[in-house]
Formats: structure tokens, C-alpha cells, sequence
């Protein structure tokens, strides 16, 4: 055999052990996923910039009487754009 197809057997063997020790480490960490994927409310789909801590409060209350927290919705994600806000320098 030539050099070049040796070591190109090499590397492709060198490939199948990290790709069969990458599956056994991948098989092993299933149990330590999430259920269900993180579920909560985005105030930014709703209410976009025009939030506030009572409104946050009204949200948390309706999630609650409403069901959804024994849904699975456990979050409020408070978005209050100053993201924007930096990437256009209005501080």
C-alpha cells in the first residue's frame, strides 16, 4: 500500500472511534434532557416596547387563573428591547 492510503485508512479509523465514542456519550445523556422544551410568555410578540411591572403582574396572574402554568408555561420573558436601544445609541 501507498503512504497516501495509509494514512487516509488511518484517519478515516481515527473518525469511526470518535464517532462511535461521541454516540455511547450522546445514548448516555438522553435521561438528562428536558421533558418538554422550556415554555413561558414573550411579552415582545405582544406588547413589543409598552411593558410594565403592573402588565408583567396581569400576565402572571391570567398565565395562572387560566391553566397554563399546569401546562407547562413557566416563564415570563421580559423583553424591553434595549438591545435596540444599544445597537441604535438611544440609551
Amino acid at each position: 500500500m501507498t503512504f497516501q492510503l495509509l494514512k487516509l485508512r488511518k484517519s478515516l479509523l481515527l473518525v469511526a472511534v470518535f464517532l462511535l465514542a461521541s454516540l455511547n456519550t450522546m445514548a448516555n445523556n438522553r435521561d438528562s434532557l428536558a421533558q418538554t422544551p422550556p415554555m413561558g410568555f414573550m411579552t415582545w410578540n405582544k406588547y413589543k416596547e409598552d411593558i410594565s411591572e403592573q402588565l408583567i403582574r396581569q400576565i402572571a396572574d391570567k398565565m395562572a387563573a387560566d391553566g397554563y402554568a399546569e401546562a407547562g408555561y413557566k416563564y415570563i420573558f421580559i423583553d424591553d428591547v434595549s438591545y435596540s436601544r444599544f445597537t441604535s445609541h438611544h440609551f
